[in-house]
C-alpha cells in the first residue's frame, strides 16, 4: 500500500499530465488573432475594400473605361496609318479621285455625276454609332443650311455597311447620304485612312471638292466641337461660292 508521501506524488503527477494535454497546447490558452476577430479573417472585408475605394461614386470605372476606349478610337492620332496611304493624290489643287460607292440607301453614288453642276463635300469619319462622330454629323446636320445655300452636297464617309450607315442616318435624322466605304479604296485614295489592331478606319478628315473636280480645300484633322473648325471651312465653302480660292 502506497505511503502518503508516494500517492501525493502520483497525483502531482497527473496533474502535470493533464496540464500538458488539455492546457495550450490543445487551444486552450490566450486567444489568437483569429479569436479576436470572432473567429473570421479579414479576408473577404479586404477584397471588397480594394474594389470599391472610399468616394468614388457609383459607375466612375465605367466612365474611366469608356474614356480609355473612346481615347483609343481610330481617330485617336496615335492610330497607325495604313500602307499606301496618299494623301498627295488628294492635295489641294489636284484632281479628286473619281469613285463610285453604295449610300445608306443602296443607291450608288458616282463623284462624276456631280461634276460641272456642284461642288462636294467629303466628311470623313471614323465609325456609326460613336461619340466623336455623331456630335461631328449632327452639327453638320444642325448647320446643312450653310452648305444648301452654297450649293455644296455633303456626304459622310467611314468603312460602315449600308444597312448600318442607314440606322445611323435615321438615328441623327441627317439631311444629306452616308457613302459605305467598305474596302477603305475612297478613304485609302483621299489620304484618310488607318490601320489599328488589325482593322482599317476611316480618318477624321474634310474635303472641299470644286464643280470641275479639283480638291480647293482639306481638314487633315478636323476638330469636333471646335468653332474655328467649322468656321474656317465655312470660309472655304464661301470663297468657293463667290468665285475665289479657298484656302487650304
Amino acid at each position: 500500500m502506497p505511503t502518503p508521501h508516494a500517492a501525493h506524488g502520483v497525483a502531482r503527477a497527473l496533474t502535470v499530465l493533464l496540464f500538458v494535454a488539455g492546457g495550450p497546447l490543445a487551444g486552450c490558452g490566450p486567444a489568437g488573432p483569429a479569436d479576436a476577430e470572432g473567429g473570421a479573417r479579414p479576408a473577404a472585408p479586404k477584397e471588397a475594400a480594394v474594389a470599391g475605394k472610399p468616394g468614388k461614386a457609383a459607375g466612375e470605372a465605367d466612365a474611366k473605361g469608356d474614356a480609355k476606349s473612346d481615347a483609343k478610337a481610330p481617330s485617336d492620332p496615335a492610330a497607325k496609318a495604313a500602307p499606301g496611304d496618299a494623301p498627295a493624290t488628294a492635295a489641294v489643287g489636284a484632281e479628286a479621285p473619281d469613285f463610285a460607292v453604295r449610300d445608306d440607301t443602296g443607291a450608288t453614288v458616282k463623284l462624276a455625276d456631280h461634276r460641272g453642276k456642284r461642288p462636294v463635300l467629303l466628311a470623313f469619319y471614323p465609325k456609326d454609332f460613336t461619340g466623336g462622330c455623331t456630335a461631328e454629323l449632327t452639327e453638320f446636320g444642325a448647320k446643312h443650311s450653310v452648305f444648301q445655300d452654297a450649293g455644296v452636297q455633303v456626304y459622310g464617309v467611314s468603312i460602315d455597311p449600308p444597312q448600318k450607315h442607314h440606322e445611323f442616318r435615321q438615328s441623327l435624322h441627317l439631311p444629306f447620304p452616308l457613302l459605305a466605304d467598305e474596302d477603305g479604296a475612297i478613304s485609302r485614295a483621299y489620304g484618310a485612312i488607318a490601320e489599328q489592331g488589325g482593322q482599317m478606319y476611316s480618318l477624321r478628315k474634310i474635303v472641299l471638292i470644286d464643280r470641275d473636280g479639283k480638291v480647293v480645300y482639306r481638314d487633315e484633322g478636323y476638330k469636333v466641337g471646335d468653332p474655328a473648325a467649322f468656321q474656317a471651312m465655312e470660309q472655304a465653302i464661301d470663297a468657293l461660292a463667290k468665285g475665289g480660292a479657298a484656302a487650304g
